[in-house]
C-alpha cells in the first residue's frame, strides 16, 4: 500500500490509498489481512492505528515492511512507543530498523545509513540508549564527511540537528 503508487511493479499487488473515497491505510491493512499475505508493505505509519494494524500484521505471521518519519532508529523506537505500541510488542515483533539519508556524492548519490537489529536491537528497547560501541547514523554522516564520500551541505545541517 502506498500512497502514492510511485513505481507500477506487476510483479506483485499494489493498492493506491485513496482517502476520499474511504480507502485508508487503515481500512487497506483490514482488507489485507484477510487475504493472509506472506509479506506486506506499507508505505508510511502515520498514526497509532496503522502502528497497532502493522504489528497485528507481524503478529499474525506476515512479513511486515513500514517507514517512519524519525531522525534515527533510537527516535524510530520513541515514535512508535508514541503511538501507543508497547516494548513488549517491539520485543516480539521487530526484526530491524533502518535509518538512512540520502546525499549528493561524487558517483551521484551516496545512501548513509544505520542498521539497529538483533543483540543491539534488544539493547535499545530494554535501555532507551545505543548499546557503547555502536555507529549511529550521526556517526556513519561525520565519517562520510571526514572522508570526503560526500560533500553535500544537507549532511552537515543532518548532522548539527541528530
Amino acid at each position: 500500500m502506498e500512497d502514492p503508487i510511485e513505481i507500477q511493479d506487476d510483479s506483485y499487488l499494489q493498492l493506491q490509498i485513496n482517502e476520499e473515497t474511504g480507502f485508508t491505510y487503515e481500512k487497506g491493512i483490514e482488507e489485507l489481512l484477510r487475504h493472509d499475505p506472506d509479506v506486506i508493505l506499507i508505505g508510511e505509519t502515520r498514526n497509532s492505528y496503522t502502528a497497532k494494524m502493522v504489528v497485528r500484521c507481524a503478529l499474525t505471521g506476515s512479513l511486515a515492511f513500514s517507514t517512519l518519519h524519525a531522525s534515527n532508529t533510537l527516535e524510530a523506537i520513541q515514535r512508535l512507543e508514541d503511538l501507543s505500541i508497547s516494548t513488549y510488542d517491539l520485543k516480539n515483533t521487530l526484526t530491524a530498523l533502518i535509518g538512512q539519508r540520502l546525499y549528493k556524492s561524487a558517483n551521484g548519490k551516496e545512501c548513509i545509513y544505520e542498521i539497529l537489529s538483533g543483540q543491539d536491537l534488544q539493547y535499545v528497547l530494554e535501555h532507551k540508549t545505543y548499546p557503547k560501541g555502536f555507529k549511529t547514523l550521526s556517526y556513519e554522516i561525520k565519517e562520510a564527511l571526514d572522508t570526503k564520500r560526500i560533500q553535500d551541505p544537507q549532511a552537515q545541517f543532518d548532522l548539527q540537528n541528530l
